[in-house]
């Protein structure tokens, strides 16, 4: 078993990437969880069922061009702008250790994260791309940041 935790917020644009991608997932053996802006209340789920991989998925200033998405290592957080949550991602992250046996952050550079709905055109081509990626159990396709 396998978890997708998307987190975002789909009241600013492209900051909702996160949950978008949890809401189109779905994949043999995956569980999606639309964790919105509180990842942390999704824990126990992780916590419960012990999964092989764990992925989260998260709007991220890297300073890329928008729709630019990398698996973030768990020391490059900091770099990482994600914000938008009650709990900072780094803490997360470290709450969740030892809870999978693998645990990959992807983050997706944003284009706008004013006040607003929709993705901007960039982000969604990058949803399309991931998704795909992510079905096919590709990780190793997805760049470092």
């Amino acid at each position: 078993m396998n978890i997708l935790m998307g987190m975002g917020n789909t009241l600013r644009q492209d900051d909702g990437v996160g949950v978008m991608i949890a809401r189109a997932f779905s994949a043999p053996g995956w569980t999606s969880l639309d964790c919105g802006t509180v990842p942390e209340n999704f824990s126990s789920v992780v916590r419960n069922h012990h999964p092989e991989t764990l992925i989260l998925i998260d709007a991220a200033v890297m300073g890329k061009p928008p729709g630019t998405f990398c698996k973030i290592p768990e020391k490059n957080v900091p770099e990482a702008g994600m914000a938008t949550h009650q709990m900072p991602v780094s803490m997360l992250m470290g709450f969740l250790k030892g809870t999978a046996r693998e645990i990959i952050l992807i983050g997706i550079e944003p284009a706008k994260t004013g006040y607003g709905e929709g993705l901007s055109p960039s982000v969604e081509t990058a949803v399309h791309e991931l998704l795909g990626i992510l079905k096919e159990n590709r990780f190793e396709d997805i760049p470092l940041f």
